[in-house]
């Protein structure tokens, strides 16, 4: 079995969600080589619990001393990452996660004169900087970095069948497409108030692409419709919302998002916005709460927040746009999502759900057992 080597700026959920995935894809890979092949991964800093829990899982952390702000490594720091790796120990596969660590990965087989390279597409930048950010230029010049990573590596993967698509584009080399494994959550659904919860960035830059504000002015607009209408119940009998992703607690976007939020409901509602929380069970116990999960991106390489919802046995309202967790609940799941154009208010569907009976605990994840086993438990690679 071989020894794989992980490029990561963090071991779990800090910083997005290509660490979130690494750390399922690093424990998946463990669990499948040992105990013949080990798994390492590089990150910036870790503590020393980081390590522990790692090293619990069967993971090897190697801290490479780097400021965790960092947002992506520079291929000469491949020197470090191989001096900071248990003596006399031999990587077989340096994997880079895009445009993150990708040069890096690509540069270590070189630095310790063996091994391969690989590297796992996360992101089509062509498909959404351009919006985000208001330049297609950068749009551009991101896209064909990554032309210029990709075509370098010896194996190509991509999370979901939409960035396996787009890298096909990219590269004349096999793809080999990823799906994240499904998170264990047993779903216990609010029973005393209507709870709904949302994640996404509320700066400016990325609410243009996760559009939390679309989700709260539905919510917000639902609110003033049954009171206005004097029905449904649910909606009128203070009802809450969970926004997971303001920058911090009572600061500036907390006010502006209240304040939008009671506009558009022409009262005060109950709404509670928090910071990400890098405790993952702790965002999964206000997960396995909720009675609706709202992902209404714009764009979603792959939208693995829906996917935990789904897992949580949590009715889902997504949007339309580009996101493969829509496809691929159209290709194996039917019934107990709801599709809706993200542009939409999404006022009338939550007006829909909360009369219905998917209030009550519904066995979404258990319509999963015609997904390959591949698709359950930790991530899973499939070769298409």
């Amino acid at each position: 079995m071989p020894n794989i080597l992980l490029l990561a700026t963090a071991w779990g959920p800090k910083h997005g969600g290509i660490n979130a995935f690494n750390m399922d894809f690093a424990v998946g890979l463990a669990g499948h080589l040992k105990p013949g092949g080990r798994v390492f991964c590089a990150v910036l800093h870790a503590s020393r619990e980081d390590c522990e829990r790692a090293e619990a899982l069967d993971v090897t952390l190697v801290p490479i001393g780097r400021d965790i702000e960092i947002p992506s490594y520079d291929e000469a720091w491949a020197h470090t990452v191989r001096e900071r790796l248990p003596p006399k120990t031999s990587i077989d596969w340096w994997v880079g996660h895009d445009v993150t660590s990708a040069a890096a990965a690509l540069k270590g087989p070189q630095v310790a004169g063996a091994g391969h390279s690989a590297v796992i597409m996360h992101m089509n930048y062509a498909d959404y900087v351009s919006y985000k950010r208001g330049s297609g230029a950068e749009a551009v010049r991101k896209e064909r970095r990554q032309r210029q990573l990709f075509n370098r590596a010896d194996k190509h993967f991509a999370v979901g069948p939409l960035l396996r698509d787009a890298m096909r584009d990219m590269v004349d080399h096999e793809i080999t497409m990823l799906v994240p494994g499904f998170a264990e959550i047993e779903g216990r659904p609010a029973t005393h108030a209507l709870t709904l919860i949302t994640f996404g960035r509320m700066d400016r830059e990325s609410d243009r692409i996760k559009q939390g504000g679309l989700a709260v002015a539905g919510f917000a607009s639902a609110v003033r419709s049954a009171h206005q209408l004097g029905m449904p119940q649910l909606l009128r009998a203070d009802p809450q919302m969970r926004v997971i992703g303001i920058s911090e607690e009572m600061g500036a976007e907390e006010v502006a998002l209240r304040r939008f939020a009671h506009g558009k409901a022409g009262r005060v509602i109950n709404l509670l916005a928090q910071p990400f929380d890098e405790d993952r069970d702790a965002l999964f116990d206000q997960l396995r709460r909720a009675n609706i999960a709202l992902m209404l991106s714009w764009h979603e390489g792959f939208g693995l927040t829906g996917w935990e919802a789904i897992a949580a046995e949590v009715p889902l309202i997504v949007g339309r746009a580009a996101c493969t967790v829509s496809s691929m609940i159209h290709w194996k799941i039917r019934g107990r999502h709801v599709s809706i154009p993200s542009t939409y208010r999404a006022r009338r569907a939550m007006t829909i759900l909360s009369t219905s009976r998917l209030l009550t605990k519904t066995p979404c994840a258990r319509r999963l057992s015609k997904l390959p086993t591949t698709c359950r438990g930790r991530s899973g690679v499939r070769n298409t």
